[in-house]
């Protein structure tokens, strides 16, 4: 049986593996590349299918300076933990160049494509939402973001550029305080402030305490979508 170390058990992420101050850095620096709209269609990526450039992408000083630049602009290289040395930036490069490969294996094979993203074990796949649907998803959301600025619920660290619409620790269910119904589906607006007041509930023993709170819980909400396109909670 191996020696347990210091994050094993209820502690670090369970067990989970741990990574390093610049493996997270290069996680993150890949993202954002990966982040921007058809980045394997950057004249970068592009030009390596097309067979203009004979060197490999971290060979090329003209490439590696454009994409380096990209690495300061986020503000990954204040913290000398966090700073990426020659051989990690390449390593970034490389594994680029191995995304874009395995993307177009996906295109060749007729496969839904989708994209590692820097979480890890999370995946995501462009323009999978239609067109249309994605209006309409924007001209609804507008109605939350038309709201005076003073008003706007800007999250934290994202210097002003994420909002938060509707942010579910704002009206989490609070134990002891919240009310609940038995009822699945009611008219929310006209049952406020009925139903009984709902008291903590034990945590099992066989559940880490440091993930879970007695106190407070986000609430998911179950909707009823009619074939007419009205919504109900």
């Amino acid at each position: 049986m191996p020696l347990p170390n210091p994050w094993t058990g209820e502690n670090y992420g369970n067990g989970f593996p741990i990574t390093l101050h610049r493996e997270q850095t290069m996680n993150i620096v890949s993202n954002i590349i990966r982040e921007k709209s058809q980045w394997w269609k950057d004249p970068i990526i592009s030009a390596r299918w097309k067979q203009e450039i004979q060197t490999k992408i971290h060979e090329n000083p003209e490439i590696s300076a454009k994409w380096k630049q990209e690495i300061e602009a986020a503000g990954l290289k204040q913290d000398e933990r966090y700073r990426l040395g020659d051989k990690e930036v390449e390593f970034v490069f490389r594994e680029l160049e191995w995304f874009a490969e395995k993307r177009q294996e996906q295109v060749d094979s007729g496969k839904e494509v989708t994209i590692d993203v820097g979480v890890e074990g999370t995946r995501r796949a462009d323009r999978l939402i239609p067109e249309a649907l994605k209006q309409r998803l924007v001209e609804c959301v507008k109605k939350l973001e038309d709201v005076p600025d003073h008003l706007k619920d800007w999250h934290p660290g994202s210097n002003h550029q994420v909002l938060d619409l509707v942010h579910p620790s704002l009206f989490p269910f609070v134990a002891g305080r919240t009310r609940v119904t038995k009822d699945e589906a009611i008219p929310a607006l006209e049952s406020i402030g009925a139903g009984e007041i709902m008291g903590k509930t034990p945590i099992p023993e066989k559940l880490s305490k440091i993930y879970y709170s007695d106190k407070l819980q986000w609430l998911p909400t179950n909707f009823d979508v009619t074939p007419e396109g009205k919504v109900k909670a």
